[in-house]
């Protein structure tokens, strides 16, 4: 009798699922999900926190000084900048699922979160020549926290941007393609969703 076993298995146990681009497409989209439900849950802490000191401290000094003023009106601007960014993003992802070159669209979305930031950065100036620094009150000190972690979570959008149009230029199956640029646009949607909560609170518990 042998003593070899015969093997049993065929080329298809040995294949992952997946291996075809297809189903990588499909599974980066739902860890994608994934990952933006765990974000919005960090985003959504930090925006009940900021309502329950709100409601807590009331019309309070703590709360807002006598010389406080609401929202730089710039940050309108910077808000729309980013609904351009995410329409840019959207129509560059049919695009992508089109066969089409999406880079163009890219690029325009990297500039306009570009501008974004520099938007965000006039606000802040704006503020600060007016006095009004994160020491000066909670409201000062919030303002610029929500709209500092959220510019810092615009920069990776930005570096995610090139990093598709350099992988967009390169060796690579179309699924996977699209999927560099379907990430990134819904990276955008949600970074546009948090903004509108953030500026959203900023105009409530303005003073």
């Amino acid at each position: 009798m042998s003593g070899v076993r015969p093997s049993i298995s065929s080329e298809s146990d040995r294949n992952s699922p997946f291996d075809h681009p297809e189903a990588r497409l499909a599974a980066g989209t739902f860890g994608m999900w994934v990952f933006l439900v765990v974000l919005g849950v960090f985003f959504a802490a930090a925006m009940i926190a900021f309502v329950a000191v709100r409601l807590d401290l009331g019309s309070s000094d703590l709360w807002s000084s006598p010389d406080a003023s609401p929202p730089p009106p710039i940050l309108l601007f910077s808000t729309l900048v980013l609904a351009g960014v995410s329409v840019l993003l959207a129509a560059s992802e049919r695009r992508a699922v089109a066969d089409l070159d999406p880079r163009r669209g890219l690029t325009m979305a990297f500039g306009g979160g570009v501008a974004f930031l520099l938007l965000q950065g006039g606000a802040w100036l704006e503020w600060w020549r007016d006095g009004l620094v994160p020491t000066t009150d909670l409201y000062a000190w919030t303002f610029y926290v929500l709209t500092g972690v959220h510019g810092l979570h615009v920069v990776g959008g930005l570096v995610a941007i090139l990093w598709v149009l350099g992988r967009w230029t390169g060796p690579g199956p179309r699924p996977q393609r699209i999927g560099s640029v379907r990430f990134t646009a819904m990276y955008w949607h949600f970074l546009g969703l948090a903004w509108l909560g953030f500026y959203g609170l900023l105009w409530w518990a303005a003073p």
